[in-house]
């Protein structure tokens, strides 16, 4: 194949010995891979695109429906509709992915509700749970593949593909939903460790702060609504995309909280006494007139 092909998703996709090494192996074409571990549809879904879009490929396979999020609503359409209108802008072919995950049944309404969405747009895509099921030799963890599941994964896709390559179309721009979110993405680059309140300026929605989390992290409070930062893996650092559709207009402050949050729920050993709170913000992107950090 000689197609510029690309992949577009989460943690499945991130692996090092994941389904894309092989896949693009079968293929053997030039590829390019955006993954973001730990991140959704929701965020990394709609933050990255334009850095997808701008390899100017010809086909993407999109993995958003292998993590944490099942939301069966107008949110989620809406981000569906901003992946779909902005591929088709670019004459980018999509393949949507489902994975097998041991909560398969769990999720049953999630994956349903995407696929009448998918459907109803004559879109493509490729559910690996109809050729093999979850099992302990695919996966080696909820989702994560093993070495075998990773290349039986890519087999599945790569026959799929091949067979169904010449059909797969997009639907005409004049039929679909320009979003909100399919403005011009901005980023406000910061790089900053804070431990006290944070005043933001502008007029904009804010789409999600780029953190690097970890043991540090706690809790937040933006207009009176508390906000966790830190999360059952923050025993180690790690970048992750929180504080997703924040609407200003002015002035907002986000009020650095000392609070602890429920440690319990940390999935290694680690004593998270005396550890003074921070928010470690890289970027924040937003789309919207003005966004800046009120020093």
């Amino acid at each position: 194949m000689n197609e510029n092909i690309g992949f577009f998703g989460a943690s499945v996709t991130q692996q090092n010995d994941g389904y894309t090494k092989y896949l693009s192996r079968s293929m053997d074409t030039k590829y390019i891979c955006f993954a973001y571990g730990g991140n959704h549809l929701n965020d990394a879904g709609i933050i990255f695109i334009d850095d997808v879009l701008k390899e100017n490929l010809e086909y993407c396979f999109i993995d958003f429906f292998s993590t944490g999020y099942i939301q069966t609503d107008s949110n989620t359409i809406n981000y569906l509709d901003t992946i779909v209108y902005k591929f088709s802008q670019t004459k980018c072919k999509i393949i949507f992915l489902f994975f097998p995950r041991s909560d398969h049944e769990q999720r049953t309404s999630f994956y349903n509700f995407v696929k009448e969405y998918l459907e109803s747009k004559q879109l493509y895509y490729i559910d690996i749970n109809d050729s093999v099921k979850y099992s302990n030799n695919l996966c080696r963890d909820t989702v994560h593949t093993t070495h075998y599941g990773s290349q039986t994964y890519a087999q599945i896709i790569y026959e799929k593909f091949k067979k169904d390559k010449s059909s797969i179309t997009l639907p005409p721009l004049e039929n679909l939903k320009k979003t909100k979110y399919c403005e011009p993405i901005q980023v406000l680059e910061v790089n900053k460790i804070f431990h006290k309140n944070i005043t933001l300026e502008g007029c904009a929605l804010i789409l999600g702060f780029f953190l690097t989390i970890g043991p540090k992290s706690g809790i937040v409070s933006i207009n009176s609504t508390k906000y966790t930062i830190w999360d059952s893996f923050c025993h180690y650092e790690r970048t992750h995309i929180n504080l997703r559709d924040i609407e200003i207009h002015g002035k907002l402050v986000i009020e650095l909280l000392q609070d602890d949050p429920d440690y319990s729920t940390c999935r290694r050993k680690y004593n998270f006494s005396n550890i003074r709170k921070e928010l470690n913000i890289l970027r924040i992107y937003y789309i919207g007139n003005s966004l800046y950090l009120d020093t």
